[in-house]
């Protein structure tokens, strides 16, 4: 059997699983571990340096389906749970990360194009319905319209309050979890094939990032500060960057995406390129590994002329631009170069540990030969 049959075959199989509720979602996991097995065997090569206790080691698998016997397959993969404690996660050590999955209910298509991609990679996610902004009634009480016209400079566009809202409610599914971390995903991605030990670095190195971006629609520079992997670091972007196809964040960030972005005031991705002002780190990994298929249909942007103002909105927009980058800069360069220091004094630090243990080891040698 090919690789194309068989990642054709276990897709079928996730969406027959998920809409019969009458199936347990052990089999779902159990479906996935052999897939995870099937990704390990064929493509051992690209899942180098992934060990027994890593986020997608065949024993993590055996305790999943272990410990989640009794989950019910409409509360796994494919669609919401009834509570943020009944979500499968994936453990590293004792951290652990649950994947997110925002996807509009009429874009099945979508669906079944990252169930594949994601079943690849090894990675399952809980499926989030995407909040349908053509179904909300406004004014409501989760969007501020006079703030946002007086800071974006654009009228409502219910698409972009859908996708606001859906990503909040990641973040509060998140804290009504026992996981520590949350990788949410939009469904127009691609992923490199390094993706899986890209996660178990990332999580490895958490005390470094609060809000960690894996995706990008800008082009700004990016000052590297920390090695991942052997093609990847962390870095940190000095200027306002666009896009939110992939990001991991952690409990606290949660907290200020829940306490201090709602009402809405801005596009999510705007927003929570403001982490500073909520005392938070954000870093970047680089290369981008994730890919936004800028080529598909936009379900936000469609007709974004019609959201424009008039050239007089600058009056407003532009001052509070002007404020937002002399804050922004002397904020990411202060974390910039708080985690430069931080990376000399680790080495400086095991270097002198290491000419110690040569000095104290060169009697010892010397005292052997005499003997």
């Amino acid at each position: 059997m090919n690789t194309g049959r068989i990642v054709r075959t276990a897709a079928q199989l996730s969406v027959r699983y998920c809409q019969q509720p009458e199936n347990d979602g052990v089999i779902l996991l159990e479906q996935m571990s052999l897939a995870g097995a099937f990704n390990r065997r064929e493509l051992g090569t690209r899942r180098r340096g992934i060990g027994t206790n890593s986020l997608f080691s065949p024993r993590f698998c055996k305790r999943a389906v272990s410990r989640t016997q009794h989950v019910r397959s409409d509360e796994t993969v494919m669609s919401p749970p009834r509570s943020g404690c009944d979500m499968v996660s994936t453990r590293q050590g004792e951290a652990s990360l649950t994947v997110f999955l925002i996807n509009l209910d009429r874009a099945v298509d979508r669906l079944v194009a990252m169930q594949q991609k994601l079943g690849c990679i090894g990675l399952h996610a809980q499926r989030v319905s995407a909040v349908d902004g053509a179904a909300l009634d406004f004014p409501i009480r989760d969007f501020n319209e006079v703030a946002f016209r007086f800071k974006h400079g654009r009228r409502r566009n219910p698409a972009e309050v859908g996708c606001y809202l859906s990503h909040i409610e990641c973040a509060r599914r998140l804290l009504a979890s026992n996981s520590e971390f949350a990788l949410v995903l939009e469904d127009d991605l691609e992923f490199p094939d390094d993706f899986a030990e890209l996660l178990d670095a990332t999580l490895q190195q958490n005390e470094k990032w609060d809000i960690l971006r894996l995706s990008t629609v800008s082009d700004g520079r990016k000052f590297r500060f920390s090695r991942l992997t052997k093609t990847r670091s962390l870095a940190v972007a000095l200027t306002r960057e666009k896009g939110s196809g992939a990001y991991i964040i952690n409990r606290r960030a949660a907290h200020w995406f829940v306490e201090k972005l709602v009402p809405m005031q801005l596009p999510f991705d705007l927003a929570f390129d403001l982490e500073f002002f909520g005392g938070l780190k954000s870093a970047f990994v680089v290369p981008v590994p994730v890919d936004q298929q800028l080529d598909l249909p936009s379900q936000i942007q469609g007709r974004r002329r019609r959201y424009h103002r008039s050239r007089g909105h600058y009056l407003t927009v532009m001052p509070y631009r002007i404020f937002i980058e002399t804050i922004r800069l002397p904020a990411r360069l202060m974390c910039l170069v708080g985690h430069l220091t931080c990376a000399r004094m680790t080495e400086e630090t095991f270097s002198g540990q290491t000419s110690q243990t040569e000095k104290i080891s060169a009697p010892d040698s010397s005292a052997r030969r005499i003997g």
